[in-house]
Order: C-alpha cells, then sequence, then structure tokens
C-alpha cells in the first residue's frame, strides 16, 4: 500500500479521519487490488468499508435479532386476537344450544330465568375449560422462542 501522510476522507463517514498503517500478506494486497478495479474505488475506500463493516457487524446482528422479535411478538399478538375470535364465536355459536332454544319460548318467566342461569353456567364452565386448555399448552411458535433463546443464551455463556 501507498504511504500518505494526507488524512483521507473515509467513504462511510464523509469527515476526515486518522491516518493507520497496516501490513498485510502478498495475497491478502492482490485480492485488495482486485476489488478496487472491481469496484472502481481506491484501496483505501475499501479497507475503510471493510472495517466499518468489521465492527458495526456485532451492533447490526443485535438490531436485526430485537426486530424478529418484534416481528415475532406482533404476529404472537394476532394470533391471540384471531384465538379470542373464535373462542367468542363458539362461544355464541353454544347459546342457543345451551338455552333450549325451540321449547325457551313455551316458558314461563320463571323458568326462563331458570333456563338462562342454567345455560350461562354451562357455558362459562365450558369456557373456563377450552381457555384452560388453550394456555396450558404453549403454541409451537412459542416453544421454538423459548428454545432459540435458551440456545442464544448457552453460545452467549461459552464465548463470555
Amino acid at each position: 500500500m501507498k504511504k500518505t501522510n494526507k488524512p483521507s476522507v473515509p467513504a462511510f463517514s464523509g469527515r476526515k479521519g486518522r491516518f493507520i498503517a497496516t501490513r498485510v500478506d502478498q495475497k491478502l494486497y492482490e485480492l485488495l487490488q482486485l476489488k478496487s478495479k472491481e469496484q472502481r474505488q481506491s484501496l483505501s475506500d475499501i479497507v475503510r468499508d471493510a472495517l466499518a463493516l468489521y465492527v458495526t457487524q456485532e451492533v447490526n446482528d443485535k438490531n436485526l435479532f430485537y426486530d424478529v422479535i418484534s416481528q415475532v411478538k406482533s404476529l404472537l399478538y394476532f394470533l391471540e386476537k384471531k384465538v379470542d375470535f373464535h373462542r367468542e364465536l363458539w362461544f355464541y355459536s353454544l347459546i342457543p344450544q345451551f338455552a333450549n332454544y325451540v321449547d325457551y319460548f313455551d316458558k314461563t318467566a320463571e323458568e326462563k330465568k331458570q333456563i338462562g342461569s342454567i345455560a350461562v353456567k354451562r357455558r362459562n364452565d365450558l369456557l373456563k375449560s377450552f381457555t384452560q386448555r388453550m394456555y396450558r399448552q404453549p403454541s409451537v411458535i412459542e416453544n421454538f422462542l423459548q428454545d432459540f433463546l435458551e440456545q442464544s443464551n448457552a453460545v452467549e455463556e461459552s464465548q463470555g
């Protein structure tokens, strides 16, 4: 590489920067020259861009990870709302069956009240049972996220 004492202008920041001298082996130097010709940039620009990418890679990986987690959370929220909708739909579809819909209008006010309270009790018991079963078993996505987080923590612990 050609040494100069002039302050250089990095491609990524647009400001004058500090000078760093380093040695590279012949093969790496040839690869840098090829890349420089291919991209029509100076060797310094290629090295600066590579260094900038290298030192910011960890930050980019973390941001990507948090973006993916955020997307998964929004999908889980959407799925939860969809399940709630179907639970409510199921709930309302059962009301006529538990209220003895056909015979209900032929009953006296006292009998209607009794039938209604029994129907509401049955409906609430079924709804409670259904909800408990749904929330007792974690979803496939929750299992996947849990495994991913445990694996990530294990990797971080082994590296740190």
